[in-house]
């Protein structure tokens, strides 16, 4: 969503005539006039696999960032850029032409230049790259973001964020080869045009993968979870933060820490407001869902436990939103007594901190693939995938929520 309430909304849909290759639709939203009728934003053959999308929430305008299969052994990374007073840019390709595409993140500056990460198997070994593309659409030439060409190795699930200037931190999750290597590495991409050398920010071997975001001052908060072995009886769960603040990284900060039992399930995210408030949530084994925010620079109060111990399992990880005053969403969803799947949405207010996770859907079949997104004002819009029946099929369901702010 963008400051005005516009919205955009990205899904994938089986491709006409196949029982396999899914194609990639958008609908926008207009206030004056609901949503459009959905299109198709790409037209090659091949599968499309994953996306992102990013939107600057001023303009409005966005990024839409996939990964396709271009042949059977090979797939890449593609992107199409979108201006509220033009339209779709054409389609351009990031990657290089051979490799397999898999993890991906793009996020997008104040005048709608985009950086954007994935992950790549090139020959033995998964490795991470970037680009940048401009607001016209135009992108660079893909950069192999590490060298850490070691048998066994893998790079991979990397997250981006991006400050409003331009500049843009990259983080990633390696595993395999050496041990001492492992962990979480970062690079950095400045505004002038270039990337840095990628460095090992936690050396945690079986730590998850992190998540990163970023505020309008350009500090961020990169968080993951890690397992802390006490004793050869007693274990612990630890959700993990580090904070980036005047282009150098903090300590560690512990966010949570929770019994072997209650182990983290779900990968921890992130998400911050302009203002530089950090919201964190993650899924446990005990089937909770928690969440806690961290004021600007603060450190994290004890979470509050969204979804309760106990209750049925989630069936898909965590989906956050924040506004700008420190209202926030959680969104998940998870099985239900009657055998199929909700979606449910777990609310905190300024005021009055959070509420209970409650279903959003109102028919018995299953709805799954939460989506939830907030404006400056803090009107949200929340979509899923909704099973309709046997005679209509899937659809995309959406609910909008007014502030009154």
């Amino acid at each position: 969503m963008d400051a005005s309430g516009r919205a955009l909304a990205v899904w994938l849909t089986l491709r006409a005539g196949t029982l396999i290759d899914d194609d990639l639709m958008v609908s926008r939203y207009e206030p004056a006039s609901g949503w459009s009728t959905p299109q198709t934003l790409e037209s090659r053959l091949g599968d499309v696999t994953r996306f992102e999308i990013a939107m600057e929430p001023a303009s409005g305008r966005a990024v839409v960032l996939w990964a396709q299969a271009s042949d059977t052994s090979n797939s890449g990374a593609w992107a199409r850029h979108f201006d509220p007073a033009g339209g779709w840019t054409p389609v351009q390709a990031l990657s290089t032409a051979s490799g397999v595409v898999d993890v991906l993140s793009v996020g997008m500056d104040v005048q709608g230049n985009a950086v954007a990460a994935w992950s790549q198997l090139d020959g033995s070994r998964f490795s991470v790259w970037g680009n940048r593309g401009s607001a016209a659409g135009t992108w660079g030439s893909a950069q192999l973001l590490e060298n850490m060409d070691e048998l066994g190795r893998v790079d991979g699930n990397p997250r981006i964020a991006v400050a409003p200037q331009g500049d843009a931190i990259v983080v990633w999750q390696a595993s395999g080869g050496t041990v001492a290597d492992r962990g979480t590495w970062t690079n950095r991409y400045t505004a002038g045009g270039t990337w840095g050398t990628a460095g090992q920010l936690v050396s945690v071997s079986g730590g998850s993968a992190p998540d990163i975001a970023i505020d309008a001052n350009g500090n961020a908060v990169m968080v993951w979870s890690q397992i802390d072995a006490v004793s050869a009886t007693e274990m612990y769960a630890l959700i993990q933060a580090k904070r980036y603040q005047a282009g150098a990284w903090g300590a560690p900060i512990q966010v949570a820490r929770e019994l072997g039992a209650n182990s983290v399930l779900s990968t921890v995210h992130v998400k911050m407001n302009a203002a530089g408030a950090a919201l964190v949530a993650w899924g446990q084994g005990d089937q909770s869902i928690r969440a806690t925010l961290a004021e600007s620079g603060g450190r994290w109060p004890a979470p509050s436990i969204v979804k309760p111990v106990g209750s049925r399992a989630a069936s898909t990880g965590v989906r956050t939103a924040i506004d700008p005053q420190g209202h926030a969403f959680v969104a998940w969803s998870q099985g239900n007594d009657g055998g199929t799947v909700d979606t449910l949405l777990s609310a905190r207010t300024v005021a009055g901190g959070w509420v209970a996770g409650a279903p959003h859907d109102s028919i018995a079949e299953i709805a799954t693939d939460p989506s939830i997104a907030m404006d400056e004002r803090g009107n949200a819009w929340y979509l899923w995938t909704q099973y309709m029946g046997s005679t209509i099929g899937t659809q995309i369901v959406a609910r909008r929520f007014t502030s009154g702010r």
